[in-house]
């Protein structure tokens, strides 16, 4: 009820809000003193309403708290985000943005709330960066949809994050992991891995639709006709607090491309096809028809994790360097595309950097000058590891 007498006097006197604090009582009634006790509590009041007739929005109106801002603010992104990333913002929501500021009206949070919030995050400076990133976001929107007048994230300094260098494999130690990996069970999807700079979302979500694996091209170095290998990104695999989770899209929209490999990796593939039909002839109606290329015996797939941790088991056996996943693969594929002088636009191309407009111009020629990349890349691993 006070909001709503407080509401009708700034509409009223809007121009002379002095004039205004002086009249509302106790009560929110014309007259009297304002109390000490009471003052600090009806000037918020005051400036409640002349924010909510500013954005237009209903000035009797109590507004709404932060956490419910918030939760508003995340149905919207589980609806247009990816669930990676929908379950990023809703962790820093739920651990780090609301246990803090959460009961504060949305309209009152200021730049010192939004301080609090990182003093509170535990951990390196890039957890505070991306839960500053979360928190801006949220609070952009709110400015979008005339919840707030600016956002209070504005202005706020957040300490250089100095991420660690990622680790890479040599060239040699590529050609010793993929050499000790070739009979495992996964030993091909880390080598088109490490060759061809997937991602592990991509890679373990790759399917036999759409894969051509005997492209013809030139070999770069003796000029012999040579089949390559093309594989499609399209629908990826992801793995979230122990469940897959099939997204539609790759990561990007330049991450939807065509992933291109050598004449020896494009052999291996075919030879893996047929083994595959052949598991698939034995399992009979207990197979898993995923159409993926690199999947468990029965056809289901592969657990991101597990790959990853298998990874690091067979580097230190293998005696290369124990590094993650995605150092080893992508981080370590696109490093030697640059060692192999690979043109840096094939190479963005490949790795899915490009913007979606270039990686979905695969003309002829284009394709020719991928495959020969990929050619480059396996010949530097091969003469790497002592072979021709």
């Amino acid at each position: 009820m006070a909001n709503v007498v407080v509401a009708l006097h700034v509409r009223a006197q809007v121009a002379s809000p002095n004039r205004l604090v002086q009249q509302l009582g106790s009560g929110g009634e014309p007259g009297g003193a304002v109390r000490d006790d009471g003052r600090a509590r009806q000037q918020g009041q005051i400036e409640d309403v002349r924010r909510r007739l500013g954005l237009g929005l209903d000035p009797s109106s109590p507004g709404v708290t932060m956490a419910e801002w918030l939760d508003s603010w995340l149905a919207g992104k589980k609806r247009a985000k990816r669930a990676s990333t929908y379950r990023g913002y809703e962790s820093h929501v739920r651990v780090h943005i609301s246990p803090v500021i959460g009961s504060i009206p949305l309209e009152r949070v200021n730049t010192g709330h939004i301080e609090a919030v990182l003093a509170a995050v535990p951990g390196s400076a890039a957890t505070r960066h991306r839960v500053y990133a979360t928190l801006s976001s949220a609070m952009s929107a709110a400015v979008r949809q005339r919840q707030i007048m600016h956002n209070p994230c504005a202005g706020i300094e957040l300490e250089p994050e100095n991420p660690a260098e990622a680790k890479r494999w040599t060239p040699a130690e590529a050609s010793q992991f993929i050499t000790y990996t070739a009979d495992d069970p996964l030993g091909l999807l880390y080598r088109v891995m490490v060759l061809g700079g997937g991602r592990r979302s991509e890679v373990c979500g790759f399917r036999w639709d759409g894969a051509d694996l005997e492209v013809p091209y030139t070999d770069p170095e003796t000029g012999e006709p040579r089949l390559g290998a093309v594989l499609p990104v399209k629908r990826v695999l992801i793995q979230l607090g122990g469940k897959l989770h099939e997204e539609a899209t790759a990561k990007t929209k330049a991450g939807d491309r065509l992933v291109f490999l050598d004449h020896d990796t494009a052999e291996l593939l075919r030879a893996h096809k047929e083994t595959q039909m052949l598991e698939r002839m034995v399992m009979g109606e207990a197979w898993q028809d995923n159409d993926l290329i690199f999947c468990q015996p029965d056809g289901s797939p592969w657990l991101p994790d597990h790959v990853s941790k298998k990874l690091k088991r067979l580097a230190a056996k293998a005696g290369v360097p124990v590094i993650k996943l995605h150092e080893g693969g992508r981080h370590t594929g696109n490093s030697m595309m640059y060692d192999a002088e690979v043109r840096p636009d094939i190479t963005m191309r490949q790795v899915g950097h490009a913007s979606a407009e270039i990686s979905q111009r695969y003309n002829h020629p284009l394709r020719q000058a991928h495959l020969a990349a990929a050619g480059q890349v396996a010949a530097l691993v091969r003469k790497a590891g002592g072979t021709s």
